[in-house]
């Protein structure tokens, strides 16, 4: 089914220097902002044949994104599809959900995800809490979406109905073992070789595709270099019996426990369960390249005998864990093959630590911005200028991301000393204020933190592929002198201020 969905409302997205003036427009009473007006799912008048190699939420997603467009996608997954009991959570920062709406799963996710009210800092070895920071309600309405937690499954499954209803084939048990990038070709295990127009790579962490595209440089971080890490959960029926986790429960926060060169995270998922992650350095060599196995939390080499009581507890009550090893690498310098026929997406495209907060999110934003750049196209001659595009619009937010996330891993895993001592006290300093006061007086380095958090956040992946094409679209169809003009809407956005 490949129906037409109403144009979304348009959202204010810009972003002064001064944090300070960009609190003051988001929490005015209103505000007028001049801006082109998108539409949503347009059909490209000349269809291409998309092969997309990967069938995780980056695969899917892309396969729903380009459907919807109007093109042909076929998904090649080397698994059998079952992934509904796959533990492990979710988050959907404000640059994801907002996504996930336009894509119509609001309805959905007011059922199955839950709302986040902020992160809250706690230390491993006491079980203290040192702060937490709240998502102001006046910010997020600016946002235009919420911080949600949700199954990964629920996500999976979510995104696999979307692109089967909008007509995307997904194909089973396919291991594709070879990519032809100058024939757009693909050879299966079982010899059978597809063709198309485009491949997307979105193959993972460790694509076997990307070496054929990008070179992949050994980045340095003084705490990923031997960085193992696992989402897992702990079950409803086991949750719901143990009153501390009642607590975390009845409480919507991302808690983060941080502790010597560790830290332990969690938070609600549906059906009352609670999704965990571990991250600690290792020097092991026993963990897979992947998440299919599964070990329990005393058969890797992380002391948990050196938590608190209550953060112990709560690892005794996860479901196995299925721990990978995460190498860092520098950003890639860029996602397409030279033929322009080859496309890396999702972690194939993004190095970033497993399981952070733009894990996903960077996910659904190249399906996005894929999505919206060929929903143009009416010509073979305009295809490389598309593929361009994409390359040009997600490189900068790749190597932004990637910073972001290593920054946040080591903000929270410093080993013990004086480094960790004044780590928690600029959390707590930092979690004193309020998100919406902002006096002279406080330090840069918070404000950086603060500033960096919300523009994280206020990233459109659509605006953006939307601008390119306002800029770039008319000389892209002049020479077949097609009418390109804009149609420019003066819209108010109201914003009533809180308390």
């Amino acid at each position: 089914m490949r129906g037409d969905s109403e144009t979304p409302v348009t959202r204010m997205s810009f972003l002064p220097n001064s944090l300070e003036r960009y609190l003051a427009v988001l929490l005015s009473a209103s505000s007028i902002v001049k801006c082109t007006k998108m539409t949503a799912y347009r059909k490209a008048s000349l269809p291409l044949d998309f092969i997309v190699i990967g069938g995780s939420t980056a695969g899917l997603a892309c396969a729903y994104s380009l459907q919807v467009a109007g093109h042909n996608v076929r998904v090649l997954e080397k698994a059998d599809g079952a992934y509904t009991n796959v533990a492990g959570g979710v988050r959907s920062p404000p640059n994801m959900t907002r996504i996930l709406n336009r894509w119509g799963l609001q309805p959905y996710l007011d059922v199955v995800a839950h709302k986040s009210r902020g992160i809250s800092f706690k230390l491993t070895g006491t079980g203290e809490t040192i702060g937490t920071s709240l998502f102001h309600d006046a910010i997020m309405r600016s946002l235009g979406a919420d911080y949600m937690f949700i199954k990964f499954s629920d996500l999976h499954a979510a995104l696999k109905d979307m692109a089967l209803s909008a007509g995307a084939v997904i194909q089973y048990n396919s291991t594709v073992v070879s990519v032809d990038p100058q024939n757009a070709s693909v050879r299966l295990e079982g010899g059978e070789v597809l063709r198309g127009d485009i491949i997307i790579a979105a193959d993972g962490f460790r694509s076997f595709v990307r070496p054929l595209v990008a070179d992949c440089i050994p980045g340095k971080s003084f705490t990923a270099n031997l960085l193992c890490e696992s989402n897992t959960s702990i079950p409803a029926e086991k949750a719901l019996r143990n009153e501390s986790l009642r607590r975390l429960l009845a409480n919507p926060e991302f808690s983060i426990w941080m502790g010597d060169g560790h830290t332990v995270w969690g938070h609600p998922v549906g059906g009352g369960s609670y999704a965990m992650g571990v991250v600690w350095p290792t020097a092991l060599d026993i963990f897979s390249d992947h998440y299919k196995d599964e070990v329990s939390v005393e058969a890797i080499d992380f002391n948990v005998a050196e938590l608190h009581s209550s953060v112990q507890e709560l690892l005794s009550l996860v479901e196995p864990l299925r721990p990978t090893l995460y190498v860092p690498y520098k950003p890639l310098e860029n996602l397409v093959h030279e033929s322009g026929k080859v496309i890396l997406v999702g972690h194939a495209a993004h190095p970033l630590p497993p399981n952070g907060t733009q894990n996903h999110a960077i996910v659904i934003e190249d399906a996005a911005v894929l999505g919206n750049l060929f929903s143009h196209l009416t010509s073979q001659e305009e295809i490389s200028a598309l593929v361009a595009a994409f390359e040009e619009i997600r490189l900068p937010r790749s190597a932004d991301v990637v910073k972001s996330e290593i920054g946040k891993i080591e903000a929270v895993a410093i080993p013990l000393g004086p480094n960790q001592a004044a780590r928690a006290d600029g959390v707590s300093t930092a979690l004193s204020i309020p998100l919406t006061s902002w006096d002279d007086d406080i330090q840069d380095n918070l404000r950086a933190e603060w500033e960096e958090l919300i523009r994280m956040f206020d990233y459109d992946a659509d605006e953006v592929a939307e601008d390119w094409w306002v800029k770039w679209g008319c000389i892209l169809q002049r020479a077949e002198a097609v009418d390109c003009s804009t149609e420019e809407a003066i819209i108010t956005v109201t914003q009533e201020r809180s308390g």
